[in-house]
């Protein structure tokens, strides 16, 4: 059994980092694979996670423009990683994370369309950026970081990650 390093998030207590330096790689990614189902039924909700307010079309817009968008970056990066099969499938996690990103950019336009709608659009995603950018990247440095770019499962630096994502988002707003 090797030593677990847990998430601090509320709810993920029993899921070791998948980049921890303590085991190897395959061993986490077997154990989080293994792992997996039980997280489906344990997980909370998404608003409880990311501890927002999700009721009513506009945050849920904004989330859908934010956090698919955060989500696409990192998965831009795993597609490169040394561990074959994870790399293999994050093609198909992309493209389905993508139509979920496409969905908010279009959202976006939509909101955009009238000025008094797109300045809450703006609103609710000042204060959605913030609690995205900790959730969906977490710390930026540490042992985990630097085991995963020294191991190549990660190629970029959590920082330049981040940097590729707000250089998108500006794009929009």
């Amino acid at each position: 059994m090797f030593a677990q390093r847990v998430s601090p998030i509320r709810g993920y207590g029993h899921r070791p980092s998948p980049c921890s330096g303590t085991a190897t790689a395959v061993n986490e990614l077997q154990f989080i694979r293994a792992d997996i189902s039980q997280r489906l039924h344990d997980d909370p909700t998404a608003a409880s996670f990311w501890s927002l307010y999700l009721d009513d079309w506009l945050h849920i817009a904004v989330f859908n423009f934010t956090v698919d968008g955060a989500g696409s970056q990192q998965i831009m990066g795993y597609r490169e990683s040394s561990y074959l099969p994870w790399a293999e499938k994050m093609v198909v996690v992309l493209e389905d994370e993508e139509e979920h990103y496409e969905n908010g950019v279009e959202n976006l336009r939509e909101f955009s369309v009238v000025p008094e709608q797109l300045a809450k659009f703006q609103r609710v995603y000042n204060n959605m950026l913030p609690v995205a950018l900790k959730r969906a990247f977490s710390r930026p440095d540490g042992p985990d970081h630097e085991f995963c770019l020294r191991t190549g499962l990660k190629r970029h630096s959590t920082e330049d990650v981040i940097n590729r994502y707000l250089t998108e988002m500006r794009r929009y707003l």
